[in-house]
């Protein structure tokens, strides 16, 4: 698994995390660190790049659900793109739908904040 962090160009305010491969048990502590660091540096405003995400965990889950609930408490949001469609049914299963903001690409997501 690999995890990369980047602002988003001109907005930099935002911060775009791109993972690839399986978010798991194992993986899930990486991300979890990364997103930790963005806290760290009152980051707020995160996308979250899934588009070579193929797998998430409930551990998985776990992260993200804490990492929108800081990010939200400081004003901010986390939002998800590029969801596959067996990631997206998993975080659909979990009744996350509901909870995160999840749109189909970056431009939106930075269009949403």
């Amino acid at each position: 698994m690999d995890v990369n962090v980047r602002q988003a160009g001109q907005n930099a305010d935002v911060h775009i995390v791109e993972i690839e491969g399986r978010i798991d048990a194992k993986t899930a502590a990486d991300i979890e660190n990364e997103l930790n660091a963005l806290k760290e540096k009152q980051a707020v405003k995160i996308i979250v790049d899934f588009s070579r995400v193929n797998y998430i965990s409930s551990g998985g889950l776990r992260v993200f659900l804490s990492a929108l609930k800081w990010a939200k408490a400081g004003n901010g949001d986390l939002k998800l793109v590029n969801m596959e469609q067996n990631v997206e049914k998993i975080f659909k299963l979990a009744g996350f739908t509901k909870i995160f903001n999840i749109l189909p690409d970056i431009d939106s997501a930075l269009s949403a904040f």
